[in-house]
């Protein structure tokens, strides 16, 4: 279980937290939509657009069972992977999941502007609202632990390490 997985909604810090994480305990750093855009040689919202949703979260899976067999690893995971059981599943005995926990205004306040994520739209904020409240008791059952990431990422990674062993 030498891997940290860090899941959470859009804008929750994931890839921002895993980058310092990885770099204080000497571990390689990945992030799946990066290896899913490299794969694939698109941006996760062309891929979207041209392929549909189904299609990605298949890629997406792919790319869990291939995290599974990081070592010593910190990896963001993109913002829906952890919303399927399958992709749980994969990761969940290489490792430890850490729901990283921002309540949505913040995260609205966060990706204000960004137009880089298919799922996020600042014009239809009760469609964001509706994805964020069916994720998130999905995120803390499939995670081992759940880290408060509402202050700013240094923050975050402290309360990482200091609680990164709980789930051993």
């Amino acid at each position: 279980m030498d891997n940290i997985y860090l899941c959470g909604f859009m804008g929750c810090g994931k890839s921002s937290a895993g980058k310092i994480l990885a770099q204080k305990l000497g571990y390689d750093f990945e992030d799946t939509d990066t290896l899913i855009e490299k794969k694939l040689g698109q941006s996760i919202p062309d891929i979207f657009a041209e392929k549909g949703e189904d299609y990605f979260r298949d890629i997406e899976h792919e790319m869990c069972k291939q995290a599974s067999l990081f070592d010593k690893t910190v990896v963001a995971m993109g913002g829906g992977a952890l919303c399927f059981e399958r992709n749980a599943a994969a990761l969940k005995n290489s490792g430890r999941i850490i729901f990283i926990d921002v309540p949505l205004e913040i995260i609205v306040n966060r990706l204000k502007g960004d137009k880089s994520r298919p799922l996020f739209s600042e014009d239809n904020f009760e469609r964001l609202e509706c994805l964020y409240t069916s994720r998130h008791p999905i995120y803390k059952k499939n995670s081992h632990i759940t880290v408060d990431g509402t202050g700013d990422t240094h923050e975050a990674v402290n309360k990482i390490l200091l609680i990164k062993d709980e789930c051993k």
